[in-house]
């Protein structure tokens, strides 16, 4: 564990007014990027926690915990990520992290923290003298175990894991009903568990969106992502519409060949590989976003694209019907009509999803969690 932010941090939280009758969490993950998990701790930091109770979070050194510091949020860095040593390692770091702040609920996020704060909690005692309580959010199942994994044996070893840890955690947060379903199915019939969708503030007052084919992809440059068919969709969007272009915004270990396949298609001048981008800058200059993956939960990139009035085409899979309405569902393998549902939102304002109730703000997703904390702790 880095000593040098260890223990700061939570200090100022255990100095403020009323903090020794508020509840300890200590949340858990092993990334240290910015993105998808990283969005989630950052929107609570900002928003000052979880009400009710004190904040404590661990996570590897990385952009992160940096825009964490920034928020004034205690901050425990450490070797609790997965490329960084042996999982006993990472046990043995958060175990004693727990032994010396003695929170009241650990709350985990991604499989490989999920693990490693089942094991190192075990038997360990809060401030209060009550056993530890285990929370998780489960923001990643896909319906397809193979598919997030190396070979059908690694995903069935990992199935088995989430099995028994499941068996030792308290409660569990799905973040779209889909997750729930695939949880039931796959993993857990018994364990505890509450649907709390990840939340998005809306914007204050919406601008007025100009129209065109400016067409936006904002996901890691991964096999499961499908960015190649994003271009191939685009490649039948600009054979039709000779103005758009398409920015592809992330990075990952698929670029090279995604850049072949562009060159290949004749793509050059139409295509641009933008890397990491202000995502602010980019829903400005973008009308619509593609999102053809083969797994998601709740997206936060579909979510912040609705909230930003853009038009929005995404595959049938995880909770994305949870987001937008039929008309913006569309078949990977039917690439003319994925061009056209893109000029249908680029083009006609009216048409972009909005969001609806069912999905909440950030400061109402924290409230729901505060519930499950609350029975979790009754």
């Amino acid at each position: 564990m880095d000593s040098s932010s260890a223990m700061p941090s939570p200090a100022r939280a255990e100095a403020e007014p009323g903090a020794a009758q508020r509840p300890l969490v200590l949340w858990v993950t092993a990334v240290s990027n910015v993105a998808g998990v990283g969005r989630h701790f950052l929107d609570t930091a900002r928003a000052g926690g979880v009400p009710g109770h004190r904040m404590v979070y661990a996570l590897p050194e990385g952009p992160l915990a940096v825009a964490l510091r920034e928020t004034g949020a205690a901050v425990v860095t450490g070797r609790f990520g997965a490329r960084e040593q042996s999982a006993v390692t990472a046990v043995l770091a958060l175990r004693s992290l727990l032994r010396r702040l003695r929170p009241a609920i650990v709350h985990t996020h991604l499989p490989y923290a999920d693990v490693i704060g089942c094991a190192a909690r075990r038997g360990l005692r809060a401030a209060d003298g009550g056993p530890v309580r285990l929370v998780s959010t489960e923001h990643c199942i896909s319906a397809d175990p193979d598919l997030l994994q190396p070979s059908h044996a690694r995903a069935l070893v990992m199935a088995r894991v989430h099995h028994v840890r499941l068996r030792l955690t308290d409660h569990l947060i799905g973040v779209a009903e889909y997750t729930r379903r695939e949880v039931r199915r796959q993993w857990s019939r018994t364990v505890p568990m509450t649907v709390i969708r990840n939340g998005v503030d809306r914007m204050h007052a919406p601008r007025d969106r100009a129209t065109g084919l400016r067409v936006l992809s904002m996901a890691r440059l991964a096999h499961e992502k499908r960015i190649g068919d994003v271009i191939a969709v685009f490649a039948a969007l600009v054979a039709r519409e000779e103005s758009a272009r398409l920015t592809i915004a992330g990075q990952g270990t698929e670029r090279s060949e995604l850049e072949r396949l562009v060159a290949q298609l004749g793509l050059d001048g139409t295509v641009r590989f933008a890397g990491f981008i202000d995502k602010e800058q980019a829903f400005r200059e973008h009308d619509v976003m593609v999102q053809l993956s083969a797994v998601e939960n709740l997206s936060y990139s579909l979510l912040e694209a609705v909230a930003h009035g853009i038009g929005v085409i995404a595959t049938d899979v995880g909770g994305n019907d949870e987001i937008l309405p039929a008309h913006c569902i569309v078949d990977v393998a039917d690439r003319e009509a994925a061009a056209s549902a893109i000029i249908d939102q680029g083009l006609n304002r009216d048409r972009r999803p909005v969001l609806d109730g069912t999905i909440p703000t950030v400061a109402e997703m924290l409230e729901r969690v505060a519930g499950v904390y609350r029975e979790v702790l009754a």
